[in-house]
């Protein structure tokens, strides 16, 4: 999906009733304030391995952190190894998850207040180019941006070259924080225009890419940032207004 400026604007008041928007306010048109949480219906993880002398990525080879990856967990970053067996391999990792929202979106009249993803890091794999380990790394996040998903990641994942591909840069919903403050390993962000775009059209929904930090292929060095996420939850809080015509029963 790429954002859709010139529509967003209306995303606020669609499904109102013609009631409710007599007045600048929703005064005497009482809603009901609803919160449903949803979880993954897929998830996906692109694995772009570079190895020195060859020019073209494979995909699907994998570090460590993608062989302990769970089913329920999707991998962002990079790692990167080099010694004289191996030579210079270098694995990059986006992840990405999507959401069926059909539940709310065959709701009528209904506006979407706010909408949060909620994940945790699992596990992180954290060193510096010479090998080193520090002493947190469970309070590191190796992505540092989610993304909307401009196409449909299922089929293009698993393609050679995709986990280093630019994304659409409006398709850019936020900047992630490197670091936890060592009481949570949760973060969450507000895709709440992402949510509302999605159940206008809900073709363009597929789902949130998280994209690591570097993806630049460097010198030979042993240098690593690479998260598993865990615990994916959609959170939307929306509101139902009263239907301004009967349909029957």
């Amino acid at each position: 999906m790429t954002n859709q400026p010139n529509r967003l604007p209306y995303l606020r008041i669609v499904g109102i009733p013609l009631l409710c928007l007599t007045t600048l306010t929703l005064t005497g048109c009482q809603g009901d304030a609803r919160v449903d949480n949803f979880t993954p219906t897929a998830h996906g993880i692109s694995d772009d391995t570079h190895v020195a002398g060859n020019t073209n990525p494979k995909s699907g080879l994998g570090g460590k952190a993608r062989l302990e990856m769970q089913p329920d967990e999707i991998v962002a970053g990079f790692e990167r190894s080099a010694d004289a067996n191996s030579g210079n391999i270098q694995h990059f990792y986006r992840g990405a998850v999507k959401f069926n929202l059909d539940a709310i979106r065959q709701i009528p009249s209904k506006v979407i207040d706010k909408a949060i993803l909620h994940f945790n890091i699992r596990q992180s794999y954290v060193s510096a180019a010479d090998g080193s380990q520090p002493q947190f790394p469970n309070i590191t996040s190796c992505a540092g941006t989610l993304w909307n998903a401009s196409a449909d990641w299922a089929k293009l994942i698993t393609s050679e070259g995709y986990a280093t591909t630019p994304l659409p840069k409006d398709a850019l919903i936020r900047t992630l924080p490197d670091s936890l403050d060592g009481r949570t390993t949760g973060i969450s962000a507000d895709v709440t225009e992402a949510v509302r775009y999605w159940l206008i059209y809900p073709s363009d929904n597929f789902g949130f890419i998280l994209q690591g930090r570097d993806e630049t292929v460097t010198a030979a060095n042993n240098s690593a940032c690479a998260t598993r996420y865990g615990d994916f939850t959609l959170e939307v809080h929306y509101t139902v207004f009263p239907a301004l015509f009967s349909t029957g029963s």
